[in-house]
């Protein structure tokens, strides 16, 4: 390990502010690309990275004197916050949970210059930045705190906030600063970001693009393709009986499959096009959502083998919104545990506006622009890019065509072999859960907590939190188990039931 100097990570903030760097509302910033050719994120976790968060790692990044990067990463403090997730920048929720939970994490009132200030409910954290400057009373108590801030109003922004404002959370203070020893140095100069390979062409298609002449696809340019596999029960969604009621008939007929699913797969392989499938979703809550999983797993069990890419959960319905963390968490989850990589497809503006809290490991967006069917505004950070809805594409007849820029081509359909079959019970080891735990199975047990009352909600973040481990303790109170936070053999076998 090495140290950091404040005063170059100062410096660096402010040659941003200065220069008043914008990138947009997406994530996928060049202070991401430099991390990520350093070797900072973990392949399948790039899209989690925050604006605001990676903007912090970076200037800690940079200004470690660590000898080489794998050290560096060690001396930024989010990588700290997270280690159970290799290289995963952790957001503001854990880098705030981290200086918590080693007794680094304070009130404003007692902030250094270069302080980790935090704003937002403590524990819901959901924005970050850097102090800079203090300034004091009569009484040498802070009177007001001066920041720089990746994200404010998609810019690196200075700041100034009265130490009463109630949006802060609180400060943090870094592990690796050196304090005392402030020499002159130069303010580092960040390397350029390579430059993104994209991989052309790709298309997706469902039945109403028909049977498509894959041969001439190919023969087109087309190296990848998308195909709807299915799509969730849209009738649920009707309330008026006769209108429900045919369009139950009309799913039943095909069990929620795409009726050119089959037909299309198949040519395309033939073709020698790599394919992958996404599944349409209506899904309102986690159970419906599994359902939708479900549907899909027995939609494409069969073909697996043939099948590339992960399967993509298509979230675009108004339906979706209201819970829209337990639409996308109960499939995901559900899939996760059948041994399938998962990502989401949606549209940009919902990815903004929705998706900040929610856990994927990989992305599609549609960012379309002008929509002529040529490439225009590309999203910062994406694994795929569907760019226009008005593609033209020789074998696809008369209709227009979704297109797209495949930029990750190392994505798999599985996690790795499976055994027993994905349609088989697979017997998966519960873990013992307790404050500070993460991953899959936390979601698990927040759900639940939410479906049977215990909560008033528990957002499905793979976190458990001080809530979670309040909303734990009321359950075993409940059922004569011993109260003490910690989701134990016990407590799994009897909240499974």
């Amino acid at each position: 390990m090495g140290t950091i100097l404040r005063t170059k990570v100062i410096a660096l903030a402010k040659k941003y502010a200065d220069e008043g760097y914008t990138e947009g509302p997406n994530n996928w910033t060049i202070f991401a690309k430099i991390l990520d050719d350093c070797g900072y994120f973990a392949p399948q976790k790039k899209q989690n990275v925050f604006w605001c968060h990676t903007f912090i790692d970076f200037l800690f990044f940079m200004c470690s004197d660590a000898e080489d990067d794998s050290a560096k990463k060690y001396d930024a403090y989010s990588y700290l916050a997270q280690p159970d997730y290799y290289n995963l920048s952790c957001g503001c929720v854990y880098g705030a949970g981290y200086f918590r939970s080693v007794g680094a994490f304070y009130d404003v009132e007692d902030a250094y210059i270069g302080d980790v200030i935090y704003f937002g409910k403590r524990g819901e954290e959901e924005h970050v930045g850097l102090i800079i400057d203090l300034d004091y009373d009569s009484h040498e108590r802070i009177k007001t705190v001066y920041t720089v801030e990746g994200n404010k109003a998609d810019a690196v922004r200075y700041c100034e906030y009265s130490v009463n404002d109630s949006s802060i959370s609180g400060v943090g203070k870094p592990v690796h600063f050196d304090y005392y020893n402030e020499l002159d140095t130069p303010v580092p100069e960040p390397p350029k970001p390579s430059p993104v390979k994209a991989s052309f062409n790709c298309v997706d298609v469902s039945e109403y693009q028909g049977e498509v002449d894959w041969s001439q696809a190919k023969a087109s340019g087309v190296e990848f393709a998308f195909i709807r596999c299915g799509l969730g029960k849209y009738y649920l969604l009707e309330t008026d009986p006769v209108k429900r009621a045919e369009k139950q008939a009309k799913w039943e007929e095909t069990q929620g499959e795409d009726k050119y699913f089959l037909i299309n797969l198949e040519n395309a392989i033939k073709a020698g096009i790599k394919v992958g499938v996404y599944f349409y979703s209506y899904a309102t809550d986690w159970d419906s959502s599994v359902d939708e999983a479900q549907i899909c797993m027995r939609i494409i069990e069969k073909y697996t083998k043939y099948i590339k890419f992960p399967v993509f959960y298509d979230v675009e319905e108004k339906a979706n919104v209201p819970r829209i963390i337990d639409v996308v968490m109960g499939f995901v989850n559900t899939l996760n545990y059948y041994n399938y990589n998962v990502g989401v497809y949606t549209g940009g503006s919902w990815y903004s506006a929705y998706f900040k809290n929610i856990s994927c490991d990989f992305i599609w967006l549609a960012f379309w622009g002008a929509d002529d069917g040529k490439p225009h505004e590309k999203p910062d950070y994406c694994d795929i890019w569907q760019y226009s809805s008005h593609g033209t594409v020789e074998g696809i007849g008369e209709n227009r065509v979704d297109v797209d820029i495949l930029y990750n081509n190392e994505m798999t359909l599985l996690i790795h072999e499976p055994d027993p079959k994905p349609t088989e019970k697979v017997d998966v080891e519960l873990n013992v859960l307790q404050k500070g735990s993460t991953g899959g199975q936390v979601n698990t047990i927040k759900a639940l907590l939410n479906e049977f009352g215990f909560a008033e909600y528990l957002p499905l973040d793979g976190d458990f939190d001080k809530d979670t481990e309040q909303a734990v303790n009321r359950y075993k109170e409940t059922y004569s188990l011993e109260v003490n936070g910690i989701v134990d053999a016990e407590m799994w076998n009897l909240i499974l039931k």
